[in-house]
């Protein structure tokens, strides 16, 4: 079964908050390492899975919010079980 996650881009306001916020929406383990490469690890374990993105379009150029919007279109480049819907 397709696990489905909804994440609001105005949560993604610097890395730590950010991450922090990912994790408790997903569920990600107590151990989770709050960067890219440890949130690609826990999300490519969790597929098949869709994330859709809201207030996407309220991200500011060059905030973190961007650098994570941008890691979850190419982890849908990459993987065929992980759907991004931006909104």
């Amino acid at each position: 079964m397709r696990k489905r996650c909804t994440l609001d881009c105005e949560y993604f306001t610097g890395r730590k908050d950010a991450h922090e916020y990912i994790s408790g929406k997903l569920g990600f383990p107590e151990y989770y390492g709050g960067n890219l490469d440890a949130l690609n690890d826990c999300l490519t374990d969790m597929v098949p899975l869709t994330i859709t993105l809201k207030n996407a379009d309220k991200a500011e150029e060059g905030s973190y919010a961007v650098t994570l919007i941008n890691f979850f279109k190419r982890l849908e480049e990459k993987h065929d079980d992980f759907k991004l819907i931006i909104k």
